[in-house]
């Protein structure tokens, strides 16, 4: 029992503490002994807010006394690394404000996927106000994840491109890059057989349309913000037909037009609006 509440201690301490908790629990051959961590422990994964239907937000208590947003992280990840906790059957995963060294350590012990979220957000007010943790890059170790079909990595301003290394993700159907900088849709999106869904609202930065991917036949649906003058950057290399013209969604309040239906005010809006060019 000594062991147990010096296991206890490393974790309240955090830190490089958690280190030395999880070698110290590597050491102990008594599985009943893993089981009293497991059951000091208990794991969460709770809406941030009653509106809130996609992401979770993980909380970890010990003792009934629940820790912090980045404290749980930590000690979530140690147990996983220590064999105490398993994520082999999660297929899906969706969790805030991680850093891209927790997230390399987390997705090995995911590799039945399915979806997964990163999301940086910001949550609280005044002095809890907490930060979003945003992320350059989508870790490589990702490659993993061989079943994962939907993708939502939202709300990281400082992502600019895309790793070639999303093209071994064949499985993968839905994208979201939702308030990225992304400038410019690299071509190998057109290797992914099953993609069916592209978001790029608040992608403020795009620059070019790959005009092929439009016309991939499997992509059902692209989201684009409304606002003509983020879109006209690239409108005039969109195919110039109907079924592809389709499958771009906007928000129709910004055609202010009640005779058309939600697809013909898209239709009106790229015929009539976007510089005419030939397609051919």
């Amino acid at each position: 029992m000594s062991n147990v509440n010096a296991i206890f201690e490393l974790f309240k301490s955090g830190g490089e503490s958690l280190n030395q908790a999880c070698l110290l629990i590597d050491s102990l051959e008594d599985e009943s002994v893993k089981e009293t961590i497991r059951n000091r422990i208990s794991k969460n994964w709770k809406p941030p807010n009653r509106w809130a239907t996609a992401n979770r937000v993980l909380q970890v208590a010990i003792d009934d006394e629940v820790l912090s947003h980045s404290a749980g992280i930590d000690v979530w990840i140690t147990l996983l690394d220590a064999g105490v906790w398993s994520e082999e059957q999660t297929s899906n995963l969706f969790i805030e404000n991680i850093s891209m060294k927790q997230l390399e350590r987390v997705l090995p012990h995911c590799p039945n996927l399915e979806a997964l979220g990163v999301y940086a957000v910001h949550r609280g007010w005044g002095r809890t106000r907490v930060a979003p943790i945003e992320l350059s890059s989508i870790p490589k170790n990702i490659v993993h994840c061989r079943q994962l079909k939907k993708l939502y990595f939202e709300g990281h301003s400082k992502l600019t491109t895309l790793d070639p290394i999303l093209r071994t993700l064949k499985s993968l159907e839905n994208l979201s890059l939702k308030g990225s900088s992304i400038a410019h849709l690299p071509a190998f999106l057109l290797e992914l057989p099953h993609l069916r869904m592209l978001n790029l609202k608040h992608v403020n930065g795009l620059m070019t349309f790959p005009p092929q991917l439009l016309r991939k036949a499997s992509l059902e649906k692209v989201i684009l913000d409304s606002q003509y003058t983020k879109v006209r950057k690239f409108t005039v290399a969109l195919p110039n037909d109907d079924l592809s013209l389709q499958k771009i969604r906007l928000n129709p309040r910004f055609i202010s037009t009640a005779r058309f239906s939600k697809e013909r005010n898209l239709l009106y809006f790229f015929m009539k609006m976007r510089p005419q060019h030939d397609d051919s």
